[in-house]
């Protein structure tokens, strides 16, 4: 017994002596923190990357580069001996080292995007096609004569936008065409292949060698659909009897018409040590780009980046000018480009007896977008006008946004000097574009500009060529002279070789003007420096006894088609039959009375 609680009371002593376990404690773990000596490496990574990437940008002039090279290797060296003797948990150098990190880091990214971004905006600015349309009268228009369309075709239905929805050619195969295969071989030929492609079978068509006939047969109710370029199209309006063509028509269906390729290249020039002529021309059109079309502002802009000097200087769009397609007879300046922008380049260039390579072409539309993306302009406005839509322009510096701008480059019918003086306000605002253009506050605004003017233009300027100009402009800060000259003239009518049914308004441009801006041209091409000066009092001395156009001159010739007279731009295997016009087609006299019906006119199928 005693035995017993003596055991129990050992065993109890035993748990006692016994050492009590305590819970281990956590070690706390230490937070790794980057360094100042992290962050300076960051730094000396940024600054590497960003001194190649502007020693690489085409636009930086070298000697920027080196001067950056060497604040560069300053701001290294001074963050380089702060690290070192901070602490390297030193906060302020940490957050020093960080952020100039990031700023160097932001500079060698942007610049690379930028460029990209500018070059793919003149890249995308080429101009690939023309539009052609089919154009049908409204059933608006009809219905005010009801005896000349008894018989017509039906039009489908329109969407919200007022725009034909589901349209199958297939339902117009049958259909009269209108042509003028005279006046737009290359587009009409290229649509009657597209129609035949769509149709199943070559259209019925008429075709008349002068465009006014063309549109006359149309509103005759002698053919159904009138196939014409969006470019010629927008001449008709101009014309006696057809002033209300845009609201009279409707567009059915619409081709695009790839154009040759050597129409859009890039033409690379010297813009650094030669002296260069660049055309800035307006289409007076809206909507789509195009490389044909007329243009409403002709102005030829000759640089000499050598000596500074910049002479801008015009014509009236309406000037009787002699026209190489249509073997030198005259026409208006305007329609020059109604067969392609190379031709408007041709002739200007013979006017003022240069080279002129390079275009920028923009219309309405386009312009006034452009001017919003520069923020507005400011200009001198030399007399308080206002303008027909209600506008009123005060005299002296006036900002203009992009509709004003618009307008002022626009009006003449209420100027003191009509066209002319649209020719001057023309000059005025180019220069306001130049001058802001050069100035260092646009660089605050680039971004902008270049999301604005993203396909509001067309030239054919190389890259290369932009960027050497933009470096050189970088590297010295020129200060350009700018000189402009605007060509007068008097006013008559004549039969134009683009347009033979009719007589239109034209302008003589005076011959000793023109003399003298050649001559101002060439000082600036010799690198002489020119002043602003006063043209001298206009005189006409061109004989244009033998240059006079009789009406219809072309009335009976006839269009004879060739099975190579179209070739695509791209390899197309598709065969190409010909056209149904008649050939040996020849119209009647200019008095013919369109409601006679003549079963010549129609193609070989109907005459079968």
């Amino acid at each position: 017994m005693h035995n017993k609680r003596r055991n129990e009371e050992y065993i109890e002593d035993v748990q006692m002596i016994q050492p009590v376990k305590r819970k281990k404690k956590k070690k706390k773990k230490r937070k790794r923190r980057l360094s100042s000596q992290f962050y300076w490496m960051l730094l000396v990574i940024s600054a590497i990357a960003t001194f190649l990437v502007l020693f690489n940008a085409p636009m930086f002039p070298k000697k920027w580069s080196f001067l950056v090279l060497f604040l560069l290797a300053g701001i290294l060296l001074l963050t380089g001996i702060f690290t070192a003797v901070f602490s390297p948990r030193n906060r302020i150098q940490k957050f020093i080292n960080c952020t100039l990190a990031l700023c160097l880091g932001f500079v060698s990214v942007l610049t690379p995007y930028y460029i990209n971004k500018i070059t793919e905006l003149f890249e995308s600015a080429l101009g690939d096609k023309v539009r052609i349309n089919l154009y049908v009268l409204t059933d608006e228009y009809k219905s005010q004569y009801p005896d000349t369309f008894r018989n017509v075709i039906t039009l489908p239905e329109m969407d919200s936008n007022g725009n034909f929805k589901n349209v199958d050619m297939k339902d117009y195969a049958d259909a009269v065409y209108g042509t003028t295969i005279e006046t737009d071989t290359t587009n009409q030929q290229y649509a009657l292949k597209q129609l035949k492609q769509l149709c199943g079978k070559q259209v019925q068509t008429i075709d008349k060698n002068a465009l006014s006939d063309a549109v006359q047969a149309f509103y005759d109710n002698h053919t159904d659909i009138l196939i014409m370029s969006e470019a010629l199209a927008g001449t008709i309006s101009d014309m006696q009897g057809f002033e209300n063509f845009e609201t009279d028509t409707k567009i059915l269906y619409s081709f695009d018409r790839p154009i040759d390729a050597s129409a859009s290249d890039t033409v690379a020039v010297d813009m650094t040590t030669k002296p260069f002529t660049i055309f800035f021309g307006g289409n007076d059109t809206t909507g789509a780009l195009s490389l044909e079309g007329r243009t409403d502002v002709n102005m030829t802009v000759t640089v000499n980046p050598n000596t500074h000097q910049i002479l801008i200087s015009n014509l009236p769009r309406d000037s009787w000018v002699k026209n190489p397609y249509y073997n030198e007879k005259r026409d208006k300046l305007t329609h020059l480009g109604l067969v392609g922008i190379d031709n408007t380049l041709k002739g200007l260039g013979d006017i003022y007896g240069i080279e002129i390579p390079n275009y920028v072409i923009v219309n309405f539309d386009t312009f006034m977008v452009i001017i919003q993306a520069l923020k507005g302009v400011t200009i001198d406005n030399p007399y308080a006008f206002t303008a027909i839509d209600g506008q009123y322009f005060p005299e002296g510096t006036i900002g203009l946004d992009g509709a004003g701008a618009l307008m002022y480059v626009r009006e003449r019918q209420n100027l003191p000097d009509g066209d002319f003086g649209r020719n001057m306000h023309q000059q005025i605002v180019m220069r306001a574009m130049i001058e802001k253009l050069c100035s260092p506050d646009i660089m605050m605004q680039i971004n902008s500009i270049i999301d604005g003017m993203n396909g509001m233009f067309l030239t054919n300027i190389s890259m290369n060529s932009i960027w050497a100009l933009v470096n050189k402009q970088l590297d010295e800060g020129i200060e350009w002279n700018i000189v402009n000259y605007h060509v007068g003239g008097e006013t008559g009518m004549e039969i134009c070789a683009s347009a033979t049914g009719q007589y239109l308004s034209v302008v003589y441009p005076y011959d000793n003007q023109i003399e003298f801006v050649r001559n101002e041209i060439q000082k600036v091409m010799d690198g002489e420096t020119i002043t602003q000066e006063e043209l001298p009092e206009g005189k006409i001395t061109t004989d244009y006894s033998a240059d006079h156009i009789s009406l219809n001159s072309q009335k009976n010739q006839t269009y004879q088609y060739e099975e190579d007279d179209y070739e695509e731009p791209v390899e197309d295997s598709t065969d190409y039959e010909e056209p149904s016009y008649d050939q040996n087609y020849s119209e009647d006299d200019e008095n013919q009375d369109y409601n006679d019906t003549d079963e010549n006119t129609y193609n070989e199928d109907v005459e079968e």
